[in-house]
């Protein structure tokens, strides 16, 4: 087995599905795993990301109730 953890940092240039760029900045984590064949082929593979940091910071979802902001933006 082989595991990555990155940290994928960027700007929204392009289309993200349906919905136009809007140039804002991301950053956020992930975690990738392979497993690997005797041959050396990759015959698995499991990714971990932080889609909710991710769609925050594309503008996608947000908060509903200020008082948690805080513990949001930490």
């Amino acid at each position: 087995m082989v595991v990555s953890t990155l940290f994928v940092t960027g700007e929204r240039l392009g289309n993200f599905f349906f919905i136009p760029p809007t140039g804002r900045k991301i950053a956020y984590q992930a975690v990738h795993i392979h497993r690997i064949s005797n041959d050396g082929r990759i015959v698995e593979h499991k990714a971990i990301r932080d889609d909710l940091t991710l769609t925050m910071q594309l503008g996608l979802v947000g908060l509903t109730s200020i008082q948690y902001e805080a513990l949001f933006r930490a």
